[in-house]
């Protein structure tokens, strides 16, 4: 309880590392106040001293100005400076001595006025006499004068303010005028009488010389605040430091004190609950023993793996009821008997060898080991078992225990497994042979398809020539009945016949070729490929209007390394296709008779060949798209199409040359995708 209150009531806050925060902010708080209110009261201070200083000027104004109206104004010499007050209303404003010279009356606010005059060309102090309802324009008040002058009438007497929008810096101070009786004289007419606020007068002075000492004196005391912040807050850190030191010492002395006499009075209850325990383990050790004995024979006994112990010279000295059923030897049959009776002639040698080993060496050939030899019944007969040897030691004896299990039943479904397992491989090879068989019916399947459109292809190639050859000959039979035959003649004619025929011959030749399979695999140009198999299919592209555009620089060597007859034949599928869908979009009418199109597009991407052949016959159903490659799957009408042509393209290309081909809709029709990796030396 103690502890418990010393850490929780006080000592949690000395525990803390950061304890010295709080009265350092308190501390900071408390500058910072003093020294807010310090500066305030300087400024406040500068402020009431110009205030002083204002209201000086104004009362020696003011008293000179009440001298003058209690002698009703005073003559003066009229000069160039002092020239006759056009705003004051008196008869005997003006005078002329006997000596001819003019005299002018002052009043007070002229003798203000030029006082202000005067002290303003000493760029000292500026004096203003204002009024809201002045005689004089000149007098009219400014802004701050206009401000100033209606708070009179509210009732303040005077105001002082500092001006910093003022170059240089200004104070200006103004009081309040009222009306006294010899002020009556020049205001009564303007209808005022004596204690009205008739206006006031505005004293203003440079603030430089004011605000610099000012400025010193915060500097100074800030100077002193930051000090004494200082080496107070030293000190409050210090004095906390030392006192969470003390603090943590004594919580410390008092904790291991507690925490010893805990612990003692621990040790005694462990001690006693021991001595408490031991009594009942050994009443119960002793219960359980007995208990433990009876149930390890029930175990033993029940078990279905004969249990076997013998000690270090193997003689038996357990034996379990499945013994009896494995072996045919009863309980009291073995008991005491040596173990080699239980193993056929070949296994005792090595038995007899193994224990001395581990007598002499420790060393444990097959004890922790599960193993498989052969025992030995009681009419003679050696089956297959299987054995666990374990060894465990018992004051100074050593005693060995086998499990032994009767494998025969196992070993039988062995042999049967094999035998089966031989059967499986030999239907596994037929099923692979069958499925070679099937692959390669699908290949000729695809081949006699492809050869269709070859055919068609090369009745296109083979036309043209074919009329070429017919108007040969028949311009040699016109060449004969019009007696223009000579030898000059026949020479050309055959010349340009060879010219078709050999041109016939490559074709048969690239048809050959096209379908000739490919054994070993070779480096060949895309490029080259697309080519070849165009030369082959564009006359029939041409016939049937449909317009072929190649995108790829026919300078690029994009190789791989692959089967080249195979590949040309993937090209001639995905062709063939796109000319069929054209078609089949025109027989629709979504195409015009001249408006197929296919576009062919090599590229390298990364690593990879791309070939991207599209077409706009229009576009797969979304729920067909990902079938189209199955085989004997197609969209053509029953007698147009076998289904194999795009099942036989994607194995060229994914197991053949390791590469992908994908299918995707367009707006108007489809693009097939084929990637291959680029041959690199």
């Amino acid at each position: 309880m103690k502890q418990y209150i010393s850490k929780y009531m006080l000592g949690d806050y000395f525990f803390s590392k950061r304890f010295w925060i709080f009265p350092i902010i308190l501390w900071t708080i408390l500058v910072s106040g003093s020294l807010y209110w310090n500066v305030y009261l300087q400024k406040h201070h500068s402020l009431e001293e110009a205030r002083i200083q204002g209201k000086q000027m104004f009362s020696l104004i003011q008293s000179m100005r009440l001298w003058n109206a209690k002698h009703s104004g005073v003559y003066v010499e009229v000069t160039k400076d002092t020239q006759p007050n056009p705003y004051l209303d008196s008869l005997d404003r003006d005078i002329l001595t006997n000596k001819g010279q003019w005299y002018t009356m002052i009043n007070p606010a002229y003798m203000t006025r030029q006082l202000s005059e005067i002290t303003d060309i000493q760029k000292k102090v500026t004096i203003h006499i204002t009024s809201l309802k002045p005689i004089r324009p000149a007098n009219i008040a400014d802004e701050w004068e206009t401000i100033a002058l209606k708070e009179f009438e509210k009732g303040q007497t005077e105001k002082i303010s500092l001006l910093h929008d003022e170059t240089p810096k200004v104070f200006r101070y103004m009081s309040v005028l009222k009306v006294e009786e010899p002020c009556l004289k020049c205001h009564a007419k303007q209808g005022y009488k004596v204690g009205d606020i008739r206006g006031g007068i505005s004293v203003t002075f440079v603030a430089d010389q004011m605000l610099i000492l000012h400025k010193e004196q915060t500097y100074n005391m800030l100077i002193m605040h930051i000090f004494i912040y200082l080496i107070v807050s030293f000190l409050i850190i210090f004095i906390f430091h030392q006192t969470r030191k003390k603090w943590l010492l004594l919580v410390t002395i008092q904790g291991d004190q507690e925490q010893k006499i805990e612990n003692r009075t621990q040790e005694l209850r462990d001690i006693n609950d021991v001595l408490s325990n031991e009594l009942i383990a050994h009443k119960r050790t002793s219960d359980s023993l007995i208990k433990s004995e009876a149930r390890l024979i029930a175990i033993t006994d029940s078990a279905s793996d004969a249990i076997i112990t013998a000690d270090i010279e193997s003689n038996i000295i357990s034996w379990n009821n499945a013994a009896v059923k494995m072996f045919g030897y009863t309980a009291q049959e073995m008991i005491g008997k040596c173990l080699v009776i239980l193993m056929p002639e070949s296994y005792r040698d090595g038995h007899i060898k193994g224990i001395d080993n581990f007598i002499n060496t420790g060393v444990k050939n097959i004890i922790g080991r599960t193993i498989e030899i052969s025992g030995l019944r009681k009419d003679g007969v050696e089956f297959p078992i299987e054995i666990s040897l374990s060894v465990s030691k018992t004051d100074d004896q050593v005693f060995f225990t086998g499990i032994v299990r009767d494998i025969t039943q196992r070993k039988q479904l062995e042999t049967q497994l094999i035998d089966l397992n031989y059967t499986l491989e030999q239907r596994v090879s037929e099923e692979i042979e069958n499925g070679r068989r099937k692959e390669q019916m699908l290949v000729q399947q695809s081949k006699m398809a492809s050869m269709g459109e070859m055919l068609g292809a090369i009745a296109h190639q083979w036309r043209q020539p074919l009329n070429a050859l017919g108007l040969i000959i028949q311009d040699i039979k016109e060449a004969y009945q019009s007696e223009e035959l000579n030898q000059e003649y026949i020479d050309q004619s055959i010349k340009d016949s060879m010219v078709q025929i050999l041109y016939m011959s490559h074709t048969i030749d690239d048809f050959r070729n096209f379908f000739r399979t490919s054994k070993q695999k070779e480096v060949f140009n895309v490029i080259r490929s697309i080519e070849f198999t165009l030369s082959i299919f564009s006359a029939q592209m041409k016939e049937h209007s449909i317009k072929i555009d190649t995108v790829f620089n026919e300078d690029d060597d994009i190789l791989v390394d692959g089967f080249f007859n195979e590949f040309n034949q993937v090209i001639l599928n995905i062709m063939s296709n796109a000319k069929d869908a054209i078609l089949e979009a025109r027989e629709n009418g979504i195409l015009g008779t001249d408006g197929g199109q296919i576009i062919v597009r090599v590229l390298k991407e990364d690593d990879r060949a791309v070939l991207k052949i599209g077409n706009n016959g229009g576009r797969i159903p979304d729920n067909l798209i990902d079938t189209i490659f199955e085989p004997y799957f197609t969209t053509k009408e029953e007698g147009k199409g076998t289904g194999i042509g795009l099942y036989m393209s994607k194995t060229i290309i994914e197991q053949n040359m390791n590469g992908r081909i994908y299918v995707e809709n367009i707006d108007y029709g489809v693009i097939f995708t084929i990637y291959l990796e680029l041959y690199h030396d």
